[in-house]
């Protein structure tokens, strides 16, 4: 494959780079967008880990014709979006780094590091990108919209296939929901995950991971309509395939949707941890 084509352009100066990383299945790679204009860039995720793709986007840098690399803008801070800081920041000395408030302590260690907040707009070269502050995968969650080309680069609030993951400690599904509204009231021509292809109907995909995670939420409701279930037990009602390897992870998933339903009243705590039982509130109530 030819470094040119390992560069997709969604929109003039917005380049999508997949490369390799350490990130959680059913995706190997993750997605780095090069957005160039006027000769400035700077690059959205660096989830990569290998020499190999730093080289690519040094070539690719050459043949945009970018004289001036000036930032990492960070969606959030898990490592498969930010491994590659290392590798650039020895590269690239002068390259600024920008992330939320929120997760400002898990990169702390790298310079030149910038507070970015919602609704903060950057200049790359006359191309206008804006943060949207969009919780709910993570607490300092970003989104970037480009609002000349209609994009948004989306992180890992969408999967370019399935569902993105949310669970505790760090998940919310309340603000999960919020975030996915803010991006339903844009402009948008073409939405960008974190992980996968671009998606060429936003909206469409939007809608679905708003039902999917309703959907969740009613599953848990409808499992304890007969009675209370340890967190166990909602695992084996709600993920019933799901690979031993991955019950941790399904659990996680689970405890951000019950306390999406506890903060709507709906579901009470009986235990003394967090394996429950759980019930619906009017039952715990009656007891």
């Amino acid at each position: 494959m030819s470094e040119e084509s390992k560069l997709e352009t969604l929109a003039p100066g917005v380049h999508r780079l997949e490369r390799p990383s350490h990130t959680l299945p059913p995706f190997q790679t993750t997605n780095s967008f090069l957005i160039e204009n006027g000769g400035v860039a700077v690059l959205v995720d660096a989830g990569f880990y290998e020499k190999e793709s730093l080289n690519t986007l040094q070539t690719a840098l050459e043949r945009l014709h970018v004289s001036f690399f000036k930032a990492i803008l960070l969606t959030h801070t898990h490592n498969d979006h930010c491994e590659g800081l290392g590798l650039l920041q020895e590269a690239f000395p002068d390259l600024s780094i920008y992330v939320h408030g929120n997760e400002y302590s898990r990169v702390e260690t790298h310079h030149n590091l910038k507070v970015l907040e919602d609704k903060r707009s950057l200049m790359v070269g006359d191309k206008v990108i804006q943060a949207i502050h969009t919780p709910g995968h993570s607490p300092g969650h970003l989104s970037f919209y480009l609002p000349d080309d209609a994009v948004v680069l989306a992180g890992d609030l969408v999967a370019g296939k399935g569902s993105t993951w949310i669970g505790k400690p760090e998940g919310n599904i309340s603000d999960y929901l919020e975030s996915i509204e803010k991006l339903r009231q844009l402009k948008l021509k073409q939405l960008a995950p974190g992980h996968g292809e671009v998606i060429k109907e936003p909206y469409n995909k939007l809608n679905e991971m708003r039902s999917h995670r309703l959907s969740r939420l009613e599953q848990i409701t409808t499992a304890l309509q007969e009675k209370p279930l340890s967190l166990s037990q909602l695992r084996q009602a709600i993920y019933p395939d799901v690979p031993v390897a991955m019950a941790k992870m399904a659990d996680s998933s689970l405890l951000a949707l019950i306390e999406k339903l506890m903060s709507d009243f709906k579901v009470m705590h009986l235990g003394s941890n967090e394996d429950g039982p759980y019930a619906l509130h009017s039952k715990a109530e009656a007891n």
